[in-house]
């Protein structure tokens, strides 16, 4: 096939402002000697050219020499992303080519997000037709019909313009058309929003224009991977109770591909720092994320500076720091980065911080910065009036933890009360509110929240909160420990793991394999994710071994 055009405009331009350039130097019934438009040209480039080319009146059905339109070669090399774009452009899946194939026969069998994603164009109705259907069940079908199309029409124009990247059309929208949603979602409730597009297609531009409209992002999810939301239409996990991956829309915007400034943007509307304790399908919050995802260091510097340190005990599901994780990926920038960091603003008084969150001591201790000329241990020397020769003591802080845990397992409320002078997570990101939920200790749960409320908001190293942990417990217990997490804070109901799923779930899962092994772990795993005896006695009714995933729950031994 004939080579797509390429700019020689030397100036820094967008992909939309290509394409606009495109269409007006050749025009939108630019055909080539084989029958080729622009869509056929442009289908194996990002989709905001077919976006584009649509917008600016570029045919979407035209049939070249060999009968293909630009569908039938989008689905025939599988590229998920034109395909849909051409298919909501009102791409015709009926037409046949040469071969006397439509674009679905073309589809590869072994394909399953494509062919997914073409059952449910084929399947879905358009808006006249869903108009009509809606309108005939009512009195008036007419008048409804004209309505509900009224309704959305300055949405579906927004929602164009967005993925047409035109900033001028959509200020025009938002000025002076009224009717608009910018919080709609494209197809499902975990689809994309109208603000995920424009963080994926790094338009910082468009991102500023939807926040100061109205666009929502704090404690918001969208998809993680658009393919996997065509094969989770048709095939749901039975044994999770999930759909999808998900992702908070504050991270989309955590990638090295994109404007930092976005991120940056995004940030600075946030009122608190609750989006930073968000995490993805991999335990990432933002800072982990950054780094997992390769981003430069001087980015995740301004990650620790806007959460002023507090991220640094953040753990990832495989119980990962973000040092720790910096590590593995051998970021050597990103160690230092770190380092510099907690001696410049982490000591002496944030040193509780490392050791209470099971930091590895040789992690921080030797932490020497040459060029500054700093180095832990002076700083120590220089100045102990925070107690820091305690909390620098790891062995002795984590004992410590270990005696306060098994103390709240075991119900004991008098020592728990007496050697309770900290906020200690272990390596599973386990808090003592958290242990005394799993052994149903409800006295020793009632003294944390109130002496601890801040407990009742600290989560796992899965995202999972206490409320969730006590969704998970047995029908007859659970409801005394929902009530005590929920006074005086029923937004906690609203949490989510990292898959995106609230406590509330977790009651409709509790016979799953999945939550039965998370209450196993809590009541086995030691504070540094080692399987042990459990800390205190067994709660009735709950499983004693691992769950098997291949077995039948029922044959589970229980006591």
């Amino acid at each position: 096939m004939e080579q797509a055009f390429v700019s020689t405009d030397p100036k820094m331009k967008s992909l939309a402002d290509e394409a606009r350039e495109i269409v007006e130097n050749h025009g939108k019934h630019h055909v080539t000697k084989d029958g080729n438009t622009l869509m056929h040209l442009y289908v194996r480039k990002p989709k905001v050219f077919l976006y584009v080319f649509a917008s600016r009146g570029v045919p979407v059905n035209i049939q070249n020499e060999k009968r293909d339109t630009a569908l039938h070669i989008a689905v025939r090399e599988g590229i998920l992303s034109s395909a849909e774009a051409l298919l909501q452009c009102s791409a015709d899946l009926t037409i046949r080519n040469a071969m006397g194939m439509t674009p679905m026969d073309e589809a590869d069998p072994k394909d399953k997000a494509m062919k997914a994603m073409l059952d449910t164009f084929k399947e879905g109705k358009t808006l006249l037709q869903l108009a009509e259907t809606r309108g005939q069940t009512e009195k008036g079908s007419v008048q409804n019909c004209v309505r509900l199309l009224r309704e959305f029409r300055s949405t579906s124009q927004l929602i164009h313009a967005v993925l047409c990247e035109d900033v001028e059309e959509i200020k025009r929208i938002l000025m002076y058309e009224k009717g608009w949603s910018v919080n709609y979602r494209f197809r499902d409730k975990m689809g994309k929003t109208l603000l995920s597009s424009a963080v994926e297609s790094n338009n910082l531009d468009i991102v500023m224009l939807l926040v100061e409209h109205g666009a929502r992002f704090r404690a918001v999810r969208v998809r993680e991977d658009e393919r996997v939301r065509f094969i989770l239409i048709k095939v749901i996990d039975d044994k999770i109770g999930q759909s999808d991956v998900t992702v908070p829309l504050f991270q989309k915007a955590i990638n090295p591909d994109l404007n930092p400034e976005i991120a940056k943007y995004l940030n600075s509307k946030l009122t608190d720092t609750s989006e930073h304790m968000e995490k993805d399908v991999n335990g990432n919050t933002p800072v982990l994320r950054a780094i997992e995802s390769g981003c430069p260091a001087k980015f995740i510097h301004w990650l620790l500076t806007v959460t002023n340190g507090r991220c640094l005990t953040d753990r990832n599901k495989d119980s990962l720091t973000t040092k720790e994780l910096a590590q593995a990926r051998n970021r050597e920038d990103v160690v230092k980065t770190i380092d510099r960091f907690i001696l410049a603003k982490m000591i002496p008084t944030r040193i509780p911080q490392f050791s209470t969150h099971f930091w590895k001591e040789k992690d921080l201790c030797p932490i020497n910065d040459e060029v500054a000329g700093k180095n832990l241990e002076d700083i120590i020397n220089k100045e102990d009036k925070y107690d820091v020769r305690k909390w620098i003591n790891f062995h002795d802080v984590h004992n410590h933890a270990i005696r306060l845990f098994e103390a709240v397992a075991l119900g004991n409320e008098d020592i728990v009360e007496k050697n309770y002078d900290a906020n200690y997570k272990d390596r599973n990101g386990y808090t003592a509110l958290i242990r005394g939920i799993v052994y149903q200790q409800y006295q020793v749960c009632k003294y944390l929240c109130m002496t601890r409320p801040n407990l009742k908001s600290d989560p796992d190293n899965w995202n999972r909160y206490p409320l969730h942990y006590a969704y998970a417990l047995p029908d007859g217990i659970s409801h005394i420990f929902i009530k005590l997490l929920l006074e005086g804070d029923p937004d906690i109901e609203h949490k989510v793991d990292k898959d995106g799923r609230c406590p509330a779930e977790y009651g409709d899962l509790k016979v799953s394999t999945e939550i039965q092994r998370m209450l196993y772990d809590a009541r086995t795993l030691d504070v540094y994710g080692k399987r042990g005896p459990p800390l205190g006695p067994w709660p009735k009714g709950a499983l004693t071994r691992p769950p098997d995933e291949n077995q039948p729950m029922e044959f589970l031994e229980v006591l």
